[in-house]
């Protein structure tokens, strides 16, 4: 197609000799790279709060000059509120001044998120695999883990079918 000027429109740059669309995969390659930087930057954010809180300091540090974090700018609120009429915490107290807070969301438990996560994670991986030979579940892991099979294999047969 000529346009004015004499220049030929092409997609994507098809002209200069590269595939259709190979602009938009380079692109979308270098996205997923930075995602998935984000991504560990984070996880290396939440184990770096997992040793804070843990008290393991020297560790943290050692940490956080070897891998990247994301640090918050002065001490986060606990629990998202302005805790500024409250005393120091014991374990700020102990605490190194130069040591940086993880910049984490607020998290309603004493432990760190990291350390949550993978107490339920735990149960429900061990309720998986040591199950009993009979249908009764001998516990609330068992039976979160049932319903959560359950209503998984429904959705799937219900796309199998096509409904």
């Amino acid at each position: 197609m000529n346009v004015p000027g004499g220049s030929m429109v092409t997609m994507n740059n098809t002209a200069q000799g590269g595939p259709v669309g190979s602009a938009p995969m380079i692109n979308q390659a270098a996205a997923r790279h930075q995602q998935d930087q984000e991504a560990e930057r984070r996880l290396n954010t939440y184990i770096f709060d997992y040793l804070c809180r843990s008290h393991h300091y020297d560790l943290a540090r050692s940490f956080a000059q070897l891998c990247p974090i994301n640090t918050a700018t002065g001490k986060p609120k606990s629990n998202g509120f302005d805790d500024s009429m409250d005393g120091d915490s014991k374990e700020d107290v102990k605490r190194p001044e130069n040591l940086p807070y993880p910049n984490v969301p607020p998290h309603a438990s004493q432990n760190a998120f990291l350390y949550d996560w993978w107490c339920q994670f735990w149960d429900i991986f061990g309720a998986a695999r040591n199950r009993s030979g009979n249908n009764i579940p001998s516990s609330n892991t068992e039976q979160y883990l049932n319903h959560n099979m359950v209503s998984t294999s429904v959705v799937a047969r219900h796309h199998d079918i096509g409904d």
